[in-house]
């Protein structure tokens, strides 16, 4: 028996019936298609047709499954359809257009007959009415998308879902109008693939649904907290929040932003979001993602938080000008330029101080700087020390002053100036004349030619310091010496006979009670005692108090030291005694002036009790003198 099943093109009123003629045998399928224009393209392409025979009990006879290209909106058909049974009275006939992949079906298209009867080697004419989805789909009389988007982002899936409206079985159809922008699986999982008006279609049984959705980028705005960045210290910094936004206005925390920061001179962003000021100025930091970005505006300006000098103390002479630096810092530390600062002093008759911070002492002591900026200050203290009095060295065979005479000027604090003359002229800038005598039988006339500007020089506040191996004739050269009794006497041991000077203790160190040498001599004469000037001081004597070695005395506005002791050699040669001592005696010179000498070295003084012999001054004529005592051995 052969069932020939033909439709015409149908809508969703129903299909017109075909008639068939009869023939003997089974026949070849064959589809005619015809244009129609009415009814709704397909959500999904179908690639299967099945027809079903059963008899009146349900039971199937019958089952016939093949392929199948056609859209169902136009006419086709015949299907030939060989039947086994010799003939059916009252059967089902059941037709399904559908799609399948791998194990799942979707149901387009389905149509059913019943009460068919079917005789054998006839053509039988079956009338059929295609509706859209599953047999069981006909019971229903509606069919829901239950809340749909509105929106759908590129590149993000959403799965779709519907509800029946009356009984029956749902089994729906998905598609896409628009497969450019939408990708819609059989099961309603649709995909953005790129911007445009999509449309996706549910169909179940005889019911369509057309949904427009708008494929646009996934993100809809960025939301930055804060809303704008002022720092007031360098290498300061902060987090920024962005919250990302979906086009459902969700928020999505797992889209990152790409930060960026304009300019990174200004202030810079790392990839978490972390912004850090760098210099003063504006900028703007960017968050950005998929087309969509935020700004923020950023400003950096420094606010000084406290106020420091670069040194906080400073020693400086009197009358010299001394520049101090202060700055202005922020709250990280870091300098804060072009701030005005106010700058005073405590004392201005002791300080006196500029707009720029340049600070000149105008008298001794010690005072405050201040420099202000509004409520903001800080403080250095300034001490102003009397300016070191000049030194002028010389050595009365050379006519001209010795490199060994420098040292002790300078431990003494003092200024060491050189000479080559005695003038007036040439001592007018000093306030220490420094002399020794290298002669054990004269004083040379590089010195007594100058007798009237040397005594000049002291009257007239200066101090003359003078060591002698002459000695026997000091009365007539030394100013204000004409009634000294002075004895050349060259003996070993000197003692100390005023412990309070600067001469035994100053800047050189401590001596001691007694010096002494073991040959030789230590001095080369002394001076009675009961001839000294009024307000004379004897310092160091010999071994009977009453004979002055070392001494000083005023004249005028000015005093004289003489001492017996030949320096020159022992600063020559650098004894540890002249170490002491020479330092000691030019401090001595200076604090007649007024000059707080420096003070004494912290280490324990060198005892002097033996001078070896090596450094003992040996007995020389002028006529043995040389450039170099040293050397020369001369001494006394």
């Amino acid at each position: 028996m052969l069932l020939l099943l033909g439709t015409a093109a149908c809508d969703d009123s129903g299909v017109e019936p075909v008639s068939i003629a009869p023939t003997p045998a089974p026949a070849t399928v064959m589809i005619q298609a015809s244009t129609h224009a009415s009814g709704t393209l397909d959500p999904v392409e179908a690639n299967t047709i099945r027809v079903r025979v059963l008899d009146a009990g349900g039971e199937t006879l019958m089952t016939s499954t093949g392929a199948f290209s056609e859209d169902p909106n136009r006419s086709f058909g015949p299907y030939g359809i060989d039947l086994d049974e010799a003939s059916v009275s009252n059967a089902r006939v059941e037709v399904e257009i559908l799609r399948r992949l791998d194990a799942s079906e979707v149901h387009l298209w389905s149509a059913v007959a019943t009460g068919v009867s079917l005789t054998s080697g006839q053509t039988n004419t079956v009338s059929v009415e295609f509706r859209r989805g599953t047999l069981d789909d006909f019971a229903r009389s509606a069919v829901a998308l239950q809340s749909p988007p509105a929106r759908l982002g590129i590149g993000e899936s959403v799965q779709l879902a519907s509800s029946p409206q009356g009984s029956g079985a749902h089994s729906p159809a998905w598609g896409t109008l628009t497969p450019g922008l939408i990708h819609i699986t059989p099961s309603g999982n649709m995909t953005g693939l790129s911007a445009g008006a999509g449309k996706v279609v549910l169909a179940s049984g005889s019911h369509v649904i057309v949904h427009e959705i708008e494929v646009r980028n996934v993100v809809e705005s960025i939301e930055l907290a804060p809303g704008a960045l002022t720092f007031s210290s360098l290498r300061s910094g902060t987090t920024i929040m962005a919250t990302v936004r979906d086009i459902r206005g969700q928020a999505r925390p797992d889209i990152r932003v790409t930060w960026s920061a304009s300019p990174d001179s200004v202030v810079g962003v790392s990839q978490d979001g972390f912004a850090q000021a760098w210099r003063n100025g504006s900028a703007q930091i960017t968050a950005s993602v998929g087309g969509v970005s935020a700004t923020l505006p950023v400003q950096v300006a420094q606010v000084p938080m406290e106020i420091v000098f670069v040194e906080s103390f400073a020693s400086i002479e009197l009358g010299e000008p001394h520049q101090f630096e202060a700055r202005a810092l922020d709250g990280a530390g870091y300098p804060v330029e072009a701030v005005d600062l106010a700058w005073s002093s405590s004392n201005g008759s002791l300080l006196e101080v500029s707009g720029s911070g340049m600070v000149t002492g105008r008298s001794v002591g010690h005072g405050t700087v201040t420099a202000r900026h509004g409520s903001l200050q800080a403080r250095a203290d300034v001490h102003v020390r009397s300016r070191p009095p000049t030194v002028g060295y010389f050595r009365t065979s050379f006519g001209q002053g010795s490199h060994s005479q420098v040292w002790p000027i300078e431990i003494a604090g003092g200024v060491p100036v050189h000479l080559t003359s005695l003038s007036s002229a040439a001592t007018a800038e000093i306030r220490v004349l420094f002399v020794d005598n290298p002669n054990n039988f004269e004083v040379s006339t590089n010195f007594t030619q100058y007798s009237a500007d040397i005594e000049a020089f002291v009257r007239g506040g200066g101090v003359l310091v003078f060591h002698d191996r002459h000695v026997g004739g000091a009365a007539g050269y030394i100013p204000g010496a004409a009634k000294i009794d002075f004895m050349r006497d060259p003996r070993v041991v000197i003692n100390v006979l005023d412990g309070g000077t600067v001469v035994t203790t100053g800047p050189g160190g401590i001596l001691p009670e007694t010096i002494a040498g073991d040959q030789g001599s230590s001095y080369h004469g002394w001076a009675d005692l009961a001839s000294l000037p009024a307000g004379a001081r004897s310092i160091l004597s010999t071994i009977r108090p009453a004979e002055a070695v070392t001494f000083s005395y005023p004249l005028g506005a000015g005093h004289v030291v003489y001492s017996s002791i030949p320096l020159d050699f022992y600063i020559d040669v650098h004894t540890p005694f002249a170490k002491i001592y020479a330092p000691n005696v030019v401090a001595y010179a200076l604090h007649l002036l007024g000059f707080t000498p420096p003070t004494p070295p912290v280490e324990p003084p060198v005892l002097l009790k033996d001078v070896p012999a090596s450094m003992a001054a040996p007995m020389v004529g002028s006529s043995t003198l040389h450039l170099d005592p040293v050397s020369s051995g001369s001494g006394g």
